[in-house]
């Protein structure tokens, strides 16, 4: 009997040991859980004296190649132009924008951020660790959790639960996982990009704050003029499928009002089929009804299991939330385009606007320095 007492002992003493010891070995102190580390040699040197700089992915880079125009524009009558630096890199998440961030010696006073393209592109957690990711962060938005770390970031090891780390170097690798097909494991794990992109555009806009440094958020364009690529699989009811079809020909005839009438019914049984979502924008859009077919081509993107690389409309509406609840004024790029796009051609091929609005949006940032600056 006293053995066994002995043994249950033990066993009381040394579970918590090991798990606190698993949790202490296999974790890393870090205020957000985040499920990928990125290379110390990265971004170690970079620098800059700029006071604007550029950052974001392939739409920022594009933007930057409109630098010169920018900085004569907010110059104005001053002989000497102002710096506008660019750090932006076509494919680069939101992860390894906020990396450049963090390693940069000085903040420069304006920052523009446009990049919602590139994010969920690289492979930055792994399957099975999904559920835990989603897990930690909800623990992390606890006020309590918060505060608590902010003092003892140590205590990060014992409160969130163990993953594997994705390890990010130089090289941006694909994440091959959301072209495989499965579309059930396309969308958890982008609703996963979801969760740690909110996250960190908290970090970001958060530390820039602290470092006295202005954001400009720049909601990315998407051209939802773009047929989605594959409705998702399970979104379609096939007893609408004769419904369907006739919206299609009727749409072919141009007899845009009855597609209409049958599209609006339909989009509520096949509320997330990309196809649905995207026949009833068209139509409605070709009946002049366009804050209805707005709604319903940004559905269908959201809702395209084969859109990866187009952007997606929640990564913008998370920005411009996100901005809102730490104080900073957005410019919404893409709700310009969209207006634009009723009465003009706005892009030129699946990504880019044209470089007149690109020129349009230099006219905007400009204004908006300007008066950070105090030049107008």
């Amino acid at each position: 009997m006293k053995k066994i007492l002995i043994l249950c002992v033990a066993i009381i003493i040394i579970t918590p040991i090991l798990f606190f010891g698993y949790r202490y070995t296999n974790n890393k102190n870090s205020i957000i859980p985040y499920p990928y580390d990125i290379s110390k040699k990265l971004n170690q040197n970079i620098e800059t004296d700029a006071p604007i700089i550029i950052v974001g992915d392939m739409m920022a880079e594009r933007l930057a190649t409109f630098t010169k125009d920018l900085s004569e524009k907010i110059a104005g009558d001053i002989e000497k132009p102002i710096k506008i630096e660019s750090f932006a890199t076509s494919g680069e998440g939101l992860h390894r924008t906020l990396d450049k961030i963090k390693k940069l010696k000085r903040l420069p006073f304006v920052i523009i951020y446009i990049g919602n393209i590139d994010n969920g592109k690289e492979q930055t957690f792994y399957n099975k660790d999904m559920k835990i990711i989603v897990e930690n962060l909800e623990k992390y938005y606890d006020p309590l959790t918060q505060s608590i770390l902010m003092m003892f970031p140590f205590v990060s090891r014992f409160i969130y639960t163990p993953i594997q780390y994705s390890h990010l170097s130089e090289k941006i690798k694909p994440d091959e996982q959301l072209s495989s097909g499965n579309d059930q494991l396309f969308q958890k794990r982008m609703e996963v990009n979801f969760k740690l992109y909110e996250a960190m555009l908290n970090e970001f806009f958060n530390y820039t704050i602290k470092a006295n440094s202005v954001v400009i958020p720049v909601t990315t364009p998407l051209n939802l003029k773009l047929k989605p690529k594959k409705s998702c699989y399970g979104s379609f009811d096939e007893s609408t499928h004769e419904d369907y079809k006739l919206i299609i020909s009727l749409i072919k005839q141009k007899d845009y009002k009855g597609a209409y009438n049958i599209s609006k019914e339909l989009v509520l049984i096949n509320a997330s089929h990309a196809s649905t979502l995207y026949l009833h924008a068209l139509a409605s859009e070709r009946l002049n009804k366009y804050s209805e077919a707005q709604k319903h081509y940004e559905l269908a993107m959201a809702y395209d299991c084969g859109g990866i690389g187009r952007g997606s409309p929640i990564f913008n509406a998370i920005l411009k939330n996100v901005a809102k609840k730490n104080g900073l004024i957005y410019l919404d790029f893409h709700q310009y385009l969209t207006d634009q796009s009723k009465t003009n051609h706005t892009f030129i091929d699946d990504l880019y606007p044209q470089d007149f609005y690109l020129n349009k949006l230099s006219d905007m940032l400009a204004l908006r320095i300007k008066k950070l600056l105090k030049l107008d």
